[in-house]
């Protein structure tokens, strides 16, 4: 089983979290760690009811130049 608290820990290491919190600044860590862009777009809060609060959608574009 996994050490989420370790797990937790590593990922901060990997991809620090701005102090003092910035949502924007820490999307900005997250894309450049994963080599591609996070794009966020507003969707209708309806769309997340019993969904638990998230939607990713992966596009093709997203993925074409990592792996070449």
């Amino acid at each position: 089983m996994v050490d989420l608290a370790a797990r937790f820990e590593e990922l901060g290491r990997l991809v620090p979290i701005p102090d003092p919190w910035d949502i924007t600044e820490y999307i900005a860590r997250v894309a450049e760690y994963r080599e591609r862009p996070i794009t966020l777009c507003p969707i209708d809060i309806g769309a997340l009811l019993g969904n638990g609060g998230g939607l990713w959608i992966a596009r093709r574009q997203d993925f074409r130049n990592r792996h070449r």
